[in-house]
């Protein structure tokens, strides 16, 4: 149940997404407008055609509306290349899962048009947009300042209770306190779909600005302000945002980064893009039950997160083996997957890799984490000779180390942020620009 101004509002971001791209140039416009609707938009959902509008399908449909009406030619510009393949399985695997399931050719349609929307459109506009190493800048410099536009609010949900869309659309995303509980106190929801994605959003503009700020790639003050005051001040709010997880990659993605700089090779970046990898492996044909991991996080965090982490474990554990039932093409776009033997439906999906599994198979879990991490390390690759210290690295080797934490936090948690889809479309387009164009 949620208000019926939301509707008219997530309609009408398709309208301001095209202003955007009439009043500034359109890559400017695709950063502020994929931060702006990330940020602010409300949470709801509209039945269309093919699609359940959410709040990232419209993002994504006002940005590519205002593109293609005020600008077109980029986007047609593209060339599809071998790094956008995994994107392109991402969205046509979805179709496969239908038909295999027996569905008919609209269910197949619509399942197309919805990994295009949820996935496709927000990549090809990075491709077409952000297709050099100074817009790779401006995007990453963007997500800090916006981290520290955001942490007011933050702050003000920490002290007072996750409110704020109540507050500015009149109800809750979801109504389960327990989960904005975390730490003894609060965990800001803003808003978006979850407390943990707002601690990844937060934790990763800490991250990116931390990066930035010690490769001089920021402005050295801010309103008469140094910058790293703001930097540890952004950090700071990442950590009160109370996600363990996040805080965790965090500190994972910075010292991946410091160890590239200062022992001049990329292979720790390597080694954290295999860990999701390793993870599935384990997860699925390794059949590893992640006890273990349960029982650390009660000895070294609290219990809160060992709870949480072992409820994720047991409702995975279900999902793994019901999804190894049709271990290619999954059960399709549907709950089937989360049922058990008897029909009933006891399960919570959590991380958005059993969810793809599930749904989509073998096939499309590989397509999803390829997605991800091909551009990445595809980056960290074209650039391993040089240095990563200097300024003009600093926001593309922010971005590729974000991109693979991403995929490390899509393990645990099931937040489709279109943000970094469209770092996806830029990473790539950097990732394979002929030489002197990046």
């Amino acid at each position: 149940m949620f208000s019926s101004m939301v509707p008219a509002i997530l309609i009408g971001w398709i309208p301001a997404a095209i202003l955007l791209f009439y009043w500034m140039p359109p890559r400017r416009a695709l950063i502020f407008g994929v931060l702006a609707a990330t940020m602010f938009l409300p949470m709801g959902t509209i039945d269309l055609p093919f699609i359940v509008g959410q709040k990232g399908e419209f993002t994504a449909l006002g940005l590519l509306a205002g593109a293609l009406i005020m600008e077109p030619w980029p986007l047609l510009a593209v060339r599809p290349r071998w790094i956008d393949l995994p994107m392109l399985c991402v969205c046509l695997v979805p179709a496969a899962s239908a038909v295999t399931n027996g569905q008919d050719a609209y269910a197949a349609a619509a399942a197309v048009a919805s990994a295009f929307c949820r996935w496709g459109i927000l990549y090809w506009l990075g491709r077409a947009y952000l297709t050099d190493l100074r817009s790779l800048w401006q995007l990453a410099n963007a997500y800090f300042i916006a981290g520290l536009i955001y942490a007011p609010g933050c702050i003000f949900e920490v002290l007072l209770s996750p409110k704020l869309h109540k507050v500015v659309y009149g109800y809750n995303p979801f109504e389960d306190w327990q989960q904005a509980i975390r730490w003894g106190g609060y965990r800001p929801t803003m808003f978006m779909q979850h407390g943990l994605m707002v601690g990844t959003f937060m934790c990763g503009a800490a991250m990116v600005g931390v990066w930035l700020w010690w490769n001089k790639a920021l402005r050295p003050t801010y309103y008469g302000v140094p910058s790293w005051v703001f930097v540890v001040f952004l950090v700071l709010v990442g950590i009160a945002c109370k996600s363990t997880g996040a805080v965790i990659l965090m500190a994972a993605g910075l010292s991946v980064l410091i160890f590239a700089r200062q022992a001049h090779t990329r292979l720790a970046m390597y080694l954290l893009a295999a860990v999701p990898l390793l993870y599935v492996v384990a997860r699925t044909i390794g059949e590893w039950s992640g006890s273990s991991a349960v029982e650390f996080a009660y000895e070294h965090f609290n219990a809160d997160s060992g709870g949480s982490l072992q409820m994720r474990f047991e409702n995975e554990n279900r999902m793994i083996a019901r999804a190894m039932q049709r271990p290619l093409f999954g059960w399709g776009n549907s709950d089937e997957f989360l049922k058990n033997d008897e029909g009933t439906n006891p399960s919570v999906p959590d991380g958005l890799w059993v969810i793809a599994l599930g749904t989509t198979g073998t096939a499309g879990l590989a397509a999803l984490f390829a997605a991800i991490l091909i551009p990445a390390v595809a980056l960290a690759w074209r650039f391993r000779n040089g240095p990563w210290d200097h300024p003009k690295m600093a926001a593309p080797a922010a971005l590729a180390v974000l991109l693979i934490i991403y995929a490390a936090d899509c393990l645990m948690n099931a937040m489709i942020d279109p943000v970094y889809a469209v770092a996806l479309g830029g990473v790539a387009a950097v990732a394979v620009a002929k030489p002197g164009r990046e």
